[in-house]
């Protein structure tokens, strides 16, 4: 059987010719009912990209015991507030000797802890680069703070019960199934999922193909593969013909991840743009 090539669609077909025409094929397939395989470049050429195994991540824990301390850390005191850790120290009470963690405050104050009560301290957490206020002992600052932050706190959590409360009542966009682009795009991904990476994908599209207003939050250390959740779900909307926006909060991100979109999809008919 001869065969003749195309370069668009408005060439006639022959009856008894195969025709050929140029176009994008990860994967090959076969047609037994007519006797014809199809190969794709990789597969005839043998590069063919195997999917390689991701590191796997650790999960955190709390702090549980002194020497994870260093002296000079920061560190808050759930009654007391934000103090220095400033070593242990060995201390004689009634006859018994017991090691104390010893907590630095404002206007040289000191603060002892027994080591076996790490449960009311904990490591202060704040912006990069910025020092924290130091508490007085004495002090009514860290009560003020507490209380501050207990009406923020209700004040918030009210908004969000009436935020929420409509969210229920209102209907959202329902997206389309997978299609065989969404299946395919995702086979072109160079690394073998996690589980909870699997996880994390499932329940997003759930959430996208239900009529629910959206609300997902997806946590995870760096390497832990949420840029491909978000990817695949951009993927997912895009087949809807939904524009996509994501947001990232600095320059260099910005780049990273316009590069890795638009290396992801360079084989799709997607336009990605970058606004910095």
């Amino acid at each position: 059987m001869s065969a003749f090539y195309i370069e668009n669609e408005t060439v006639p077909l022959v009856p008894g010719k195969i025709a050929v025409a140029f176009g994008g094929l990860h994967k090959g397939f076969e047609y037994p009912h007519i006797k014809m395989i199809v190969l794709s470049e990789t597969e005839s050429m043998g590069k063919e990209k195997k999917k390689t195994k991701r590191k796997k991540y650790k999960k955190g824990r709390a702090i549980n015991s002194f020497t994870e301390l260093k002296v000079g850390d920061y560190v808050v005191h759930e009654n007391y507030g934000v103090g220095i850790f400033s070593g242990i120290e060995n201390i004689e009470i009634e006859g018994i000797k017991k090691d104390f963690i010893k907590i630095s405050y404002k206007d040289s104050g000191n603060l002892y802890i027994a080591t076996s009560q790490l449960d009311v301290i904990q490591k202060y957490i704040g912006a990069e680069g910025r020092t924290p206020k130091i508490n007085a002992l004495n002090g009514t600052e860290w009560k003020k703070a507490k209380t501050r932050v207990k009406a923020a706190v209700e004040d918030l959590a009210e908004e969000l019960i009436g935020l929420y409360a409509k969210r229920e009542v209102t209907k959202g966009y329902s997206f389309s199934t997978d299609t065989s682009w969404q299946v395919e795009f995702e086979e072109l991904f160079p690394y073998e999922e996690t589980d909870d990476q699997l996880s994390a994908i499932e329940d997003t599209k759930n959430d996208m193909e239900s009529n629910k207003i959206m609300d997902r939050l997806i946590c995870g250390d760096v390497g832990y593969g949420k840029t491909e959740v978000a990817i695949r779900a951009a993927f997912k909307a895009v087949q809807d013909n939904q524009q996509v926006a994501y947001l990232v909060p600095t320059t260099i991100l910005a780049q990273q991840h316009y590069n890795n979109f638009v290396q992801r999809m360079k084989d799709f008919p997607i336009r990605v743009e970058m606004l910095s």
